[in-house]
């Protein structure tokens, strides 16, 4: 499993959903999980706050994932953010893509509380990165899905953002090289590679624990070469594909541990995200308010039933019924928001099931 945030700075959400969904709605592979893109494009768009919302994705691999399974993932992640809120403060949209080769469980959130029309910043990249991670390792631990720390999957080249095709080309055919280096004993530290790079025409402008920065002399196009291959802890063995073969075997033989380990992180995590979120929690003086209104809304409707019995059925006001149940039912929703408050349990990472594994 990966989920990652996306930077909403550059983007408008109407542009986010459009790119979610398709302009005009018909994306191929693309449907609405749970939410309302109208929804939550309104709630957005109506807010003049600055940080309006963040979106971002969780990926798993394969296609064909269970739905029951997406279910508890997309729930235990909105428990896991919102701890200590009630549901009705946050709005939600989730967008599943099929279209690639593994299925992508897409988030919309506007970071507004729809109790008070306040800033409700529900996850930072940087203050929830512990969580998240903690979340990930869990779910991967006690499912058994392919797990990012898997050293099998450690990519020996990772590419910088926005990087062109041709530069991506030129990238990928040099790295072959350097990997055809090692193998062959050319390159056996590195010392070794910075020759290596010197040799083919690129001049070293920088290194660092996990990348070099190369200057080609000929085009003056500079490129990161980041990646297990140029980590300084890299070991520059004629085997290291085997070597790797054999770590991700012991990783997955460790399954136990990692959840272990995993659950206490994540039940740590989730108390510090507790924390965090009592400054958004609503107050019991906000919700008696509102059940004032709603009671008076209730009783507005229900004078209407206080006509006498041979009343004449032009004079009743055609809404009546319908303002009786709307209040109602409104007065009826700030009720169990009280009874949510007050019989808020802790997040239970035991009720996950492995039954639910696809």
């Amino acid at each position: 499993m990966i989920i990652k945030y996306f930077d909403t700075r550059s983007r408008t959400a109407s542009g986010c959903i459009d790119y979610l969904l398709g302009r005009a709605r018909d994306r191929v592979g693309a449907s609405v999980l749970f939410g309302n893109e109208d929804l939550t494009l309104g709630v957005i768009e109506g807010s003049k706050l600055k940080n309006k919302y963040g979106c971002g994705c969780i990926s798993i691999t394969g296609k064909g994932v269970d739905p029951e399974f997406i279910h508890t993932v997309i729930k235990s992640f909105q428990l896991a953010l919102g701890v200590g809120l009630l549901e009705s403060q946050v709005n939600w949209l989730w967008v599943l893509h099929t279209d690639k080769e593994n299925t992508e469980l897409n988030f919309v959130v506007p970071f507004i509380d729809l109790l008070t029309g306040k800033n409700l910043v529900l996850f930072n990249k940087k203050t929830d990165h512990y969580l998240i991670s903690s979340f990930r390792d869990f779910f991967d631990a006690e499912f058994n899905l392919n797990s990012p720390l898997d050293p099998i999957n450690v990519k020996s080249l990772r590419f910088s953002n926005g990087l062109t095709k041709e530069k991506k080309a030129s990238q990928i055919s040099f790295h072959s090289c350097v990997e055809e280096g090692i193998k062959d004993s050319v390159i056996k530290s590195r010392k070794d590679l910075a020759i290596f790079f010197s040799i083919n025409s690129f001049n070293i402008v920088s290194v660092n624990k996990k990348s070099i920065i190369v200057e080609d002399q000929e085009t003056g196009e500079f490129y990161s070469f980041r990646g297990l291959i140029y980590e300084e802890d890299f070991s520059f063995s004629v085997n290291f594909e085997e070597e790797l073969l054999q770590c991700s075997i012991a990783f997955r033989a460790s399954r136990k541990q990692r959840k272990e380990k995993a659950y206490a992180d994540l039940e740590h995590a989730i108390s510090l995200k507790r924390t965090r979120n009592s400054r958004y929690a609503a107050a019991p003086e906000y919700l008696c308010e509102q059940m004032k209104i709603a009671a008076q809304e209730v009783l507005k409707a229900k004078q209407y039933y206080l006509l006498p019995v041979d009343v004449p059925e032009q004079l009743v006001p055609p809404r009546a019924f319908e303002d009786m149940a709307e209040a109602t039912t409104d007065f009826s929703s700030c009720v169990e928001d009280m009874i949510s408050l007050d019989e808020a349990e802790p997040f239970n990472l035991d009720d996950f099931d492995d039954s639910c594994s696809p």
